[in-house]
């Protein structure tokens, strides 16, 4: 059995509440260079992670040590790579591969005035689109239902520097989600279809200075977050002990199993066949969460992220 169909439905965003006359932030654009990218095509991610990871800053509980693959021939896609080390199966016929996309029609929208703003990046100089989480959600959802598609397959929606704000826009900047729901295509026993969104995004919007810990977050990082939680958590319904952690504030305490949100902004550097360098993140390992010492990662017994960032088991709340 091969691996299961991932389908790219990449959304184009015009802006009625616009600082800038180009108001128009099409997905389309990035299409080629996502699925160029080591999500779906595969690198030696062990070695680009040790040449390349980034630190987490100094506070009680971060790895003194830097990372140091054991499996640095393994290559692979980035979700294989996180799955194989977290569970230590790296030296084994173990994978969790993603199938080469579909890519289905652009879907356009306007965007009304009271749901987003388009506007020029004072650091960055990008064209930045912000949406109202609740709006895109609707569309998202509509688009998913309308286009027909299977709960065999893995929709993501891929948007170009187009990011979220929940509630105002003050409380902003999501980059990306994954859920589930039910499928339109039941035939009278309902299934579930899981599906992601991810917004691709140009370099410097989240940190001018390249170093800057969350210049990380760039091009790829938000899918390569939304698909490890796919693939820890792809029905969302995972409840764990409650975590919290330093290195993501913004999350407070939690008890969703979401690998990527202790993670936030560090990660490390791919270069591919097409040139491009990405960015994905670091991923959190399933004995972080577990509490487990040692730790079962293939890394070794105090690794808890795959760029070991983390030297102890999450702390409570």
């Amino acid at each position: 059995m091969g691996p299961p169909e991932q389908l790219l439905i990449p959304f184009s965003f015009t802006f009625q509440n616009s600082t800038t006359s180009d108001n128009t932030l099409d997905g389309t654009t990035k299409v080629s260079d996502t699925v160029g990218s080591p999500v779906f095509q595969t690198a030696n991610i062990g070695k680009a992670a040790d040449a390349t990871a980034s630190a987490a800053p100094t506070y009680p509980g971060v790895a003194p040590s830097p990372r140091t693959e054991t499996e640095p021939s393994d290559t692979t896609q980035l979700e294989d790579a996180f799955y194989r080390s977290q569970f230590n199966r790296s030296g084994s016929d173990y994978h969790l591969l993603l199938g080469q996309p579909t890519i289905l029609p652009t879907q356009s929208f306007s965007v009304p005035s009271n749901q987003g703003q388009l506007f020029v990046g004072s650091s960055s100089h990008a064209r930045i689109g912000l949406l109202n989480y609740s709006w895109l959600s609707t569309h998202l959802q509509q688009t998913i239902n309308q286009l027909h598609i299977s709960s065999n397959t893995l929709p993501i929606i891929l948007v170009y520097n187009t990011f979220l704000y929940i509630g105002n826009v003050n409380n902003c900047w999501v980059l990306g989600y994954h859920g589930a729901s039910s499928s339109l295509n039941g035939n009278g026993q309902q299934q579930v279809q899981t599906y992601a969104f991810a917004s691709y995004s140009d370099p410097g919007i989240f940190a001018p200075n390249p170093g800057d810990k969350i210049s990380y977050i760039q091009d790829i990082q938000g899918l390569s977050h939304e698909i490890a939680e796919w693939g820890d958590d792809p029905f969302v319904n995972n409840v764990i002990n409650p975590w919290v952690t330093p290195t993501a504030p913004q999350y407070g305490c939690t008890s969703d199993l979401e690998t990527g949100d202790p993670m936030v902004g560090y990660g490390f550097e791919v270069k591919m066949a097409n040139g491009v360098t990405y960015h994905p993140e670091d991923e959190v390992f399933y004995s972080w969460f577990a509490r487990q010492s040692p730790s079962i990662s293939a890394a070794g017994p105090t690794v808890y992220t795959y760029l070991n960032n983390f030297a102890q088991v999450a702390q409570g709340c």
